[in-house]
């Protein structure tokens, strides 16, 4: 039965752990996706800003290096010559060629580079010869694209002592797109005109090329925002079931444990009434028996009394009365024990010194050891006080000390341990189920004997039950007198040579 009902939770547990990770696992996906697209959106336009900004300082760098260019003086002089008359347009070729040439060379980005008289003939040319890099259109700045990437046509005045004499136009090259190392951009290009879309994944942003009038366009690469999104995907979901995992497993063992305790409960409970209920029983059969064996036994007495003052009865007689009438006596002393066990009481609960109360009983167990027997009281502290009675103490005690003589084959030692603790590790005390901790005054008997087998420590404390052929009262008394105290009795550990029954009292005052 108790394994079905465990079985019926285990299920109910994993198929409501299941449903939970089905949700979250749902929620972290549109949460994350609604996450995601943000995401990407902005390293988007992250990515495109950036890619703008190179352009832009390239296209700075461009316009330096031809105003560079223009700005030699020399070259500058001859153009003057040209305009004023002074010198020839084959003259002004043959010198300027050479040192255009020369000064176009140290520019690295520099693809082709020209320089026109006033009128717009050709003076000089690096490198000769290739002025198809020039489109035509005749604008001073253009964008232009071909199978080497995206190049830039800039033009330049040449200007002499406050007057126009020229020009310079140069073709740089600026950064070929198709070898871009970005992430998340693809179909680079430069346009007159913004252009923005912000359907996702169907991105499109332009970002503005600084002083030029022109935009950098570009659009979102599906493919790279798949695959960046599956994996952030993924490891967010892998996140998620750690995280779901952990929660599950804390409150499953949390589950668990509250199942398990109300599952000891039970069992606790139930075998607490079944031990009411027997204990019931036996006192039943206990009064019922003790009544009858009374009645016989008052009729023995009366018979032995009768049969001791008839003159006419027999001497030889006189000597089976008397084994009679001690037999009766045991007899009568067994019953008084196991009415004493059925009609425990605490009628006599007062504050009981224990020092003194315990010497007062070692002296009378010292009379009745033999003289092999050494019982000794180490008193860890002084001045200890519980609420028990005296008699009780010494019935309890004195069956433990019979249990421990026979053990010993009455040799060896007894000793009695008194002390306080103050604090005690919580435990269950296998008795009465209750969680031991606190304060309690611990009485500890050691004896020397052959010990307890483990296949009896369990039932050493029920009624009857005896490994020496006795009636097997002694423990379950003193467990009795001394659960009804408020305290406890406890089988600490048992081997051949030393056994230890701890008892354990509330202080006077704190019950």
């Amino acid at each position: 039965m108790k394994k079905s009902i465990r079985s019926i939770i285990h299920l109910q547990i994993l198929i409501f752990s299941l449903l939970i990770i089905l949700i979250l696992l749902f929620s972290t996906a549109v949460i994350y996706g609604s996450y995601q697209k943000k995401r990407i959106s902005a390293d988007f336009r992250y990515e495109l800003g950036l890619a703008a900004n190179d352009l832009s300082y390239r296209i700075i760098y461009a316009e330096e290096n031809l105003k560079a260019l223009s700005s030699r003086s020399m070259i500058k002089s001859a153009l003057s010559d040209l305009t004023e008359g002074t010198r020839t347009l084959d003259e002004t070729r043959k010198y300027t060629q050479d040192k255009y040439a020369e000064g176009a060379a140290v520019y690295n980005l520099l693809i082709y580079a020209r320089r026109l008289d006033s009128r717009g003939r050709i003076i000089a040319e690096y490198p000769p010869d290739h002025d198809e890099y020039i489109p035509h259109g005749g604008e001073e700045l253009s964008f232009f694209s071909n199978e080497r990437g995206c190049h830039i046509l800039l033009s330049n005045p040449i200007v002499n002592n406050g007057k126009t004499v020229g020009s310079d136009q140069a073709v740089f090259f600026l950064i070929d797109f198709s070898s871009t190392d970005y992430n998340l951009i693809r179909n680079l290009s430069i346009n007159r005109e913004s252009l923005t879309v912000k359907l996702f994944p169907s991105l499109v942003s332009s970002y503005p090329l600084e002083g030029t009038g022109y935009y950098l366009r570009g659009e979102l690469d599906i493919q790279a925002a798949r695959r960046l999104r599956g994996n952030a995907f993924l490891i967010a979901v892998i996140q998620a079931l750690l995280i779901i995992f952990s929660i599950a497993l804390v409150s499953y063992l949390t589950i668990m444990r509250s199942i398990i305790r109300l599952i000891r409960e039970d069992e606790e409970i139930r075998e607490k009434a079944a031990r009411q209920e027997k204990e019931a029983l036996v006192g039943q059969i206990i009064s019922g028996l003790s009544h009858e064996i009374n009645n016989v036994l008052t009729g023995i007495y009366g018979l032995v009394d009768l049969l001791s003052v008839t003159e006419a009865f027999p001497e030889e007689g006189k000597a089976y009365t008397q084994s009679l009438s001690l037999s009766s006596n045991r007899m009568a002393r067994f019953i008084r024990k196991l009415t004493d066990y059925n009609r425990q009481s605490i009628s006599d609960w007062k504050r009981l010194d224990l020092s003194p109360a315990l010497e007062k009983i070692l002296t009378g167990e010292k009379e009745k050891s033999g003289p092999e027997i050494n019982i000794t009281l180490d008193r860890k502290e002084q001045g200890l006080s519980a609420g028990i009675g005296f008699h009780h103490l010494q019935q309890v005690l004195s069956n433990l000390f019979e249990n421990s003589r026979s053990a010993m084959n009455e040799k060896g030692t007894i000793g009695l341990i008194l002390e306080k603790l103050d604090s005690l590790p919580e435990r269950d005390c296998p008795h009465c189920d209750e969680i031991l901790k606190g304060h309690w005054i611990r009485l500890q008997v050691r004896d020397s004997g052959y010990g307890i087998s483990p296949k009896d420590r369990d039932r050493i404390f029920d009624p009857f039950f005896s490994t020496t052929g006795k009636e097997g009262l002694g423990l379950s008394q003193a467990s009795g007198i001394i659960t009804r105290y408020g305290g406890h009795i406890l089988l600490e550990d048992s081997t051949p040579g030393e056994t230890v029954i701890t008892i354990l009292l509330p202080p006077w005052g704190e019950k």
